[in-house]
């Protein structure tokens, strides 16, 4: 299938409201399902696709996703869409082959942003939660989202892992710590994370996402990242990724919307555990994702992908968001526990230093 079958680019909005996916791997897990119900629940009529990287679907997968109305499955190979290059861009694909086999989140980088150079629409990562749709104001221009990190965890993941024994870094451990444990024995209820928020500017600072991209056909703003993908180090993690994209939309401003983190990444990757547990959590108005950073909480997904039942609260954020959706058996009789044990799965996991 052509990317750009089906795209209609009349009217005053430039970004097409048409989403992709991109999925990579022998399993595609039932919370993927839920992102995509929840997608649809609130663009009931913009065009969705999952895209197929390098792999295809087994009949249990396409089964799940045709649970969502009129969902778009593709298969797709990666040198494919890299050739379909411009010739200025062939250094891509070189890129892309430096990069380790099972680096299947920096290869995929690569692909989000060929497509997007090429279709445009809406990239969105599959621990994405859809909370409502997204403003047509919003697709007047190339848009990016930012989002508040840990201001050493760039260092630290060049390999500077000595930043983490600054004072200023251990008070930071401290204060994520007992937002942790408000979370694991109170879900939330001491509200530890609003009431110690105002130390966040201490250790915090706003970089640039590349879980949700919307752009143009042939947007500069995406071309510019192709380009400087060329010096990207195949070695350090997130190169290709945020630390790529931030570098860009910093240097070339009038190119992109860069979106506050209200909209796209209110809660911070390093507190994603509050999206599993809190359930006094809310929201900013303003708000349209939620990224809950699947990497922080693998045994959590594992568990629910083997089970089929929610680990975590049902009344966090995220409980709330499978639950409505229909993909977890139900508990019925079973009362929650005061303490949140299952926060043990995943001790390793759910370290805010693994941003």
């Amino acid at each position: 299938m052509s990317f750009d079958e089906g795209h209609d680019y009349s009217g005053p909005y430039v970004v097409p409201r048409d989403f992709f996916f991109l999925w990579t791997g022998a399993t595609f897990p039932r919370i993927n399902v839920v992102a995509l119900e929840r997608l649809r629940h609130h663009e009931s009529t913009a065009r969705i696709t999952v895209y197929f990287v390098d792999c295809s679907p087994t009949s249990s997968t396409l089964e799940a996703i045709a649970r969502v109305a009129d969902i778009d499955v593709s298969v797709i190979e990666s040198s494919d869409v890299l050739a379909n290059l411009p010739l200025e861009l062939n250094h891509v694909k070189s890129v892309f082959d430096r990069l380790p086999p099972n680096a299947l989140s920096a290869r995929s980088n690569l692909v989000r942003y060929a497509i997007l150079l090429r279709s445009g629409g809406i990239y969105l990562d599959f621990d994405v939660f859809t909370v409502r749709r997204l403003d047509d104001e919003l697709l007047t221009q190339c848009f990016i989202g930012e989002e508040s990190v840990w201001n050493a965890d760039q260092r630290r993941v060049a390999g500077a892992w000595w930043v983490c024994l600054a004072p200023r870094n251990i008070a930071w451990a401290l204060v994520w710590f007992a937002k942790w444990l408000d979370g694991l024995l109170f879900f939330g209820c001491l509200q530890l994370a609003r009431r110690l928020s105002f130390l966040n500017p201490l250790w915090s600072r706003r970089q640039v996402n590349n879980a949700i991209i919307g752009a143009r056909p042939n947007s500069q703003f995406i071309e510019n990242v192709l380009l400087d993908s060329a010096t990207a180090d195949p070695s350090v993690r997130y190169a290709t990724g945020p630390t790529l994209v931030d570098r860009v939309a910093r240097r070339d401003a009038h190119t992109v919307r860069i979106i506050g983190p209200d909209h796209f990444y209110a809660i911070p990757p390093g507190d994603s555990h509050r999206i599993f547990r809190d359930r006094t959590m809310v929201l900013p108005h303003s708000a349209v994702f939620v990224h809950y950073a699947a990497s922080n909480h693998k045994r959590l997904i594992a568990k629910f992908e083997e089970t089929g039942r929610w680990w975590g609260s049902s009344r966090s954020l995220a409980g709330g968001m499978v639950r409505s959706s229909g993909f977890a058996e139900p508990d019925e009789g079973v009362v929650e526990p005061h303490t949140d044990w299952c926060a043990f799965l995943s001790p390793t996991d759910e370290r805010g230093i693994l941003l």
